[in-house]
């Protein structure tokens, strides 16, 4: 079997149309309430400025859909080393209060995370305890613009990459039956 693998989300619109509905779902009034996207991240320094510049595009739209006083981004880089972990959560929540001063409200936090688990419900509220924050955890999927983001890289790799013919020695074997488990 073929596998393609195309770019991840990165700073895909749906991603932003997303978390803009994520956000507008907690605010009660956006224009002057500040906003802080938190996401897992990398370990290494290089791919974490990479993911920060691709999520600041992502905030960018996410403002212009959103109208929030203010947009903040961090990740909290879970699998790193312990003091490069507690350092970013250091540094969010550093940001968090003075979003929460300049605006005298709380900060409506949400979490960038594809699936629900441990970072989104245990660690991520425990890192941000005693804030003035408005957080739930609710992640990525399932929600619709994802899987209208699937379904477009599947059409742009469609696209990019000729159809293939199944002759006799190229032919995949058989799949296995699907057994659904409840």
């Amino acid at each position: 079997m073929r596998i393609r693998v195309t770019a991840a989300l990165d700073n895909a619109p749906q991603l932003a149309r997303v978390l803009s509905d994520h956000a507008n779902a907690l605010a009660t009034d956006p224009t002057h309430q500040a906003l802080f996207l938190v996401g897992h991240g990398p370990n290494d320094a290089e791919d974490s400025a990479a993911w920060m510049e691709n999520l600041r595009q992502v905030a960018d739209s996410v403002r212009a859909w959103t109208g929030f006083s203010d947009i903040k981004i961090g990740l909290v880089r879970d699998d790193a080393p312990a003091p490069v972990r507690a350092e970013a959560v250091k540094e969010i929540r550093e940001t968090i209060l003075l979003q929460q001063a300049a605006t005298s409200q709380p900060v409506v936090v949400v979490p960038i995370l594809v699936s629900s688990g441990t970072v989104v419900n245990t660690k991520i509220p425990n890192d941000l305890r005693d804030l003035p924050i408005i957080y739930k955890a609710v992640p990525l999927l399932p929600h619709p613009m994802i899987a209208r983001w699937v379904e477009a890289r599947v059409k742009e790799i469609g696209r990019t990459q000729p159809a293939q013919t199944n002759s006799p020695a190229s032919s995949p074997a058989p799949a296995p039956s699907a057994h659904i488990m409840q």
